[in-house]
């Protein structure tokens, strides 16, 4: 009991450090493996909806500007969320990608080819649609979304 306390405890603060202190992660996969190593449950729910919120922000923030430099940082939190078989709720997020390809992507590629910030954000934009599921947008398919 006292190590599920204590777990769930650090839990929360590695995400909370994740989230605000701009760590990588690394404490929240090993508080993970010591709660597993323990059989101490963690009550993941709180720390989901965190990852959740801190996907969904800075992906709204593209719909200002496609150019903005959050995709990395977003592609980093599903994939941690992913290792740790963390069940976040995408459906805002694939929404709010959709919204911003329906507004952005067809001046993004035209661009693609004299813009090399263009060129690399697509390839970024692609490599995130393929994670949230999508295979094809506004009738484009995603493998055509990186200059030719």
């Amino acid at each position: 009991l006292a190590a599920g306390f204590l777990a769930n405890r650090a839990f929360v603060r590695a995400a909370t450090t994740l989230l605000y202190g701009g760590s990588d992660g690394e404490a929240l996969l090993e508080v993970a493996s010591e709660a597993r190593k323990w059989q101490a449950p963690l009550e993941t729910k709180g720390v989901e909806e965190m990852l959740c919120r801190a996907v969904e922000e800075p992906l709204a923030a593209l719909l200002e500007n496609p150019l903005k430099e959050t995709v990395p940082s977003i592609l980093h939190l599903l994939e941690l969320a992913e290792r740790l078989g963390l069940k976040i709720n995408l459906w805002k997020t694939q929404t709010l990608f959709a919204q911003v390809c329906a507004k952005y992507l067809f001046s993004l590629r035209e661009r693609r080819t004299h813009e090399e910030a263009v060129a690399h954000q697509l390839t970024l934009l692609r490599r995130l649609g393929e994670r949230l599921g999508f295979y094809a947008l506004e009738g484009v398919p995603l493998e055509t979304w990186d200059p030719a």
